[in-house]
């Protein structure tokens, strides 16, 4: 499957699953919001009944003795009468106080039935209260319940003080509690008004739910595009490299992760661009170096075999020369691919650093004689480093070869070794000419020459001081160079001391 479904389908997914668990949750919500309102209700029925009730208990001389299934139906009934049957009266009438004592008076109430026996009903004041049709009460209210303060049934039915929905209002005189009225709240949507109203909410949520799923749809098509559209141009760019195609760009101006990643493929790019044209030429120098030296054994062969030249020890030696050329070349060249892919074995140990510096300086000294080279060597310390003996007095060879190589006679070539802070410092001077400075490093890449027309100095291929420089990077050292005080070049290369004896 492709990216683009994947990530579609993902976004979808993942939103169809919010949207499912809120629209759950919202109807959960609304059904326990809904019963607990059905529940306050009643809780607020039942403490306007306990104030009728209280009158009742007030006008029966403070005894329950007046109260049975009948007066209490009228006292519901009147309740219901006085309310239109399904209002909520707000019965917490700051101006309402709770009965009074007779003190020898006549009832500030009436009885439910006077001595003539008068079943008049009693209407008591209402303050009514004008609730909308949404705080409607279900119309078949639950039956209440009556009991004293030792919780004794009165009147009503016996409830199960455990029973779900239990609604219990106090019913006080003069502070006092005397009694209780209970009744069995509704615990589920059993009216019709309630399901009505429970069905118009589910409806409402289900369009809002389909409504979010389109806007959900459209959203995730809007974020697969657009998570995919940079995916598609590094995937572009790619394809490109892979084909050889180096010169492309691709836009950096994005500041997250897939800018970062556009970034690093053109950093790839401009590096695989940079390695191409340095192959390229090194296998052109390469070539040059290797063709010069043949085109005058073959010419010499040739001139030879035709009797231009005689067959003699010049014309052998002359034969030699190009041949010991050639063959210096292929072993530059052996060398240096040995220390790129870490051919070169390395045995480091302990060692001082004066001892393969005496070993390069008398190895290379008899080079300095015959040019007519001042040589100089300057090491007022002993110290000693981790590094391979034989390793070293081939860095300090090739350095040596390379300064006499390319030093105007008569010149002079200054070897200095000392100490620095944690280092040992080898310092390399030599005399005219001299190198641009910021052409200075470009001399430790592969046949790299300051001027391409000039005919390279001595037998060598240009590869010994990128030998030198892969051979201090084995030691985990540093080699700079720079223009010399003396009018040539200067060589730096830096080891770590070990320990230093004295100076």
């Amino acid at each position: 499957m492709a990216i683009s479904r994947k990530l579609f389908f993902s976004f979808l997914a993942l939103t169809c699953i919010i949207l499912l668990a809120t629209l759950s949750l919202a109807r959960w919500s609304f059904n326990q919001g809904f019963l607990n309102y059905f529940q306050a209700l009643e809780q607020r029925r039942l403490e306007n009944l306990s104030l009728d009730l209280a009158e009742a208990y007030v006008a029966a001389d403070y005894s329950w003795q007046g109260i049975n299934s009948r007066s209490f139906d009228r006292i519901i009934q009147n309740y219901s009468r006085s309310h239109n049957v399904q209002q909520l009266p707000n019965r917490q009438d700051p101006n309402r106080t709770a009965p009074q004592p007779l003190n020898g008076q006549s009832a500030p109430f009436p009885r439910l039935s006077d001595p003539a026996g008068n079943s008049a009903e009693r209407q008591l004041p209402r303050v009514p209260i004008n609730i909308q049709p949404t705080t409607l009460p279900p119309p078949n209210l639950p039956p209440a319940s009556v009991y004293d303060v030792d919780d004794k049934l009165i009147v009503g039915m016996a409830l199960d003080r455990r029973a779900e929905g239990l609604v219990e209002a106090p019913i006080r005189v003069e502070g006092e509690l005397v009694g209780s009225i209970k009744s069995i709240g509704p615990v589920r949507l059993d009216y019709d008004l309630a399901k009505a109203f429970s069905r118009q909410q589910l409806w409402t949520s289900l369009l809002i739910g389909v409504f979010s799923l389109a806007l959900a749809l459209g959203l995730s098509l809007w974020l697969a595009k657009l998570f995919l559209t940079p995916i598609q141009i590094i995937m572009t760019a790619i394809s490109r490299l892979s084909d050889g195609n180096y010169s492309d760009r691709l836009d950096d101006q994005r500041k997250d992760e897939f800018g970062n990643m556009m970034r690093n493929i053109d950093h790839l790019a401009n590096t695989l661009d940079k390695n191409r044209s340095s192959r390229n030429r090194w296998l052109a120098d390469i070539s040059h170096e290797l063709r010069t030296p043949l085109t005058i054994l073959t010419g010499e062969i040739e001139m030879m075999q035709e009797g231009l030249k005689p067959l003699d020890m010049d014309r052998l030696k002359s034969l030699q020369q190009e041949t010991d050329r050639m063959r210096h070349i292929v072993d530059d060249l052996y060398q240096l691919s040995l220390s790129d892919i870490g051919g070169l074995r390395y045995n480091l140990e302990i060692i001082d650093i004066s001892e393969p510096i005496q070993t390069a300086a008398m190895a290379c000294q008899s080079r300095f004689d015959e040019k007519g080279l001042q040589f100089e060597l300057h090491s007022d310390v002993v110290a000693k480093t981790r590094a391979d003996k034989k390793r070293l007095e081939q860095l300090f060879i090739n350095l040596l070869t390379n300064a006499s190589a390319y030093t105007d006679k008569p010149g002079k070539v200054v070897l200095k070794v000392f100490v620095e802070q944690q280092d040992i410092v080898i310092q390399l001077d030599d005399s005219a000419p001299s190198v641009q400075a910021d052409e200075c490093e470009l001399l430790l890449e592969p046949l790299y020459r300051t001027d391409a027309s000039r005919t390279r100095r001595g037998e060598g291929a240009g590869l010994g001081l990128t030998i030198c420089k892969n051979i201090v990077d084995a030691h985990h050292g540093q080699i700079g160079l720079s223009p010399s005080t003396l009018g040539g070049l200067q060589v730096v290369v830096k080891l770590k001391l070990e320990e230093k004896t004295y100076e």
